[in-house]
């Protein structure tokens, strides 16, 4: 369904490929393109052919494959000077706005426990689904196939050990993230640091998302909504004659200002 293809796959989600787990979806169609429809809003370049009812209908309920990783992970920044922070002083006075101050220093160790989900399917664009996050994990519940009408369901063609990588990379980021907002300082460039994971579990399960795919001009648009919380993500085409128009419109009339009143 993501390019534009049908998906059939109920009859493949048993055996191995069943999942554990599914959050069923809570934003209906309406909904979804409601929420595409205020994100046109006011989008003055927009081709026409996108904000059209009938191109609306063409939005699709998947639900996509995620691996669920249970990480343990523990880090720190060593000591000076592997590091650099700075703290950023504001001054009230007209000839000195701020200054700033490089200082070096350490960081306690900071363990953290996380959850990581990575899709498994390389039908999805990976930078859309971790756009979407993050999923409401509470209303997670037992994969039954009667949530599963209405809805095309993909499979995993990416396992878990091919995904772990990936998974790893976002609990060290999430991790180093973690570390900064124990510091006061205002930025924190860290040179090097040590992160150490441990992956406790990884549990397979179906989460809810939106998509719609068109094409315009040779280009293909996707847009995606979290099926859970409504969230958007999405890219927009310009009509170039519509904005040439417009550019068209304002320059000439300021050409002839200028004309009469320079000339």
């Amino acid at each position: 369904a993501y390019c534009g293809s049908p998906v059939v796959l109920s009859d493949h989600l048993s055996g191995a490929k069943r999942p554990n787990y599914v959050i069923p979806f809570k934003v209906d169609k309406k909904t979804a393109k409601e929420t595409l429809k205020n994100f046109y809003k006011g989008k003055i370049f927009l081709p026409r052919a996108f904000s059209a009812e009938n191109h609306l209908e063409e939005i699709s309920g998947i639900y996509v494959p995620f691996w669920l990783y249970s990480c343990e992970s523990n880090g720190s920044f060593p000591f000076s000077p592997f590091f650099i922070a700075t703290i950023v002083l504001v001054v009230n006075s007209p000839f000195a706005i701020s200054t700033i101050s490089p200082v070096s220093t350490s960081v306690i160790p900071c363990p953290k426990a996380v959850n990581i989900p990575v899709d498994g399917s390389s039908k999805m664009d990976d930078a859309y689904m971790d756009a979407i996050e993050p999923f409401d994990y509470s209303a997670i519940t037992d994969f039954h196939t009667d949530y599963l009408p209405g809805y095309a369901a993909q499979t995993y063609d990416e396992d878990a050990t091919a995904c772990a990588p990936r998974a790893t990379a976002r609990v060290k980021n999430t991790t180093i993230a973690a570390i900064r907002r124990t510091c006061d300082y205002t930025t924190l460039t860290p040179r090097t640091s040590k992160i150490s994971t441990t992956q406790n579990s990884v549990d397979y399960a179906l989460l809810p998302v939106w998509m719609l795919t068109t094409n315009w001009h040779g280009k293909s648009y996707h847009f995606a909504i979290n099926g859970q919380t409504g969230k958007l993500i999405g890219d927009l085409p310009i009509d170039k004659g519509r904005f040439f128009g417009l550019l068209a419109g304002i320059t000439i009339p300021l050409g002839i200002l200028l004309k009469l009143f320079i000339f």
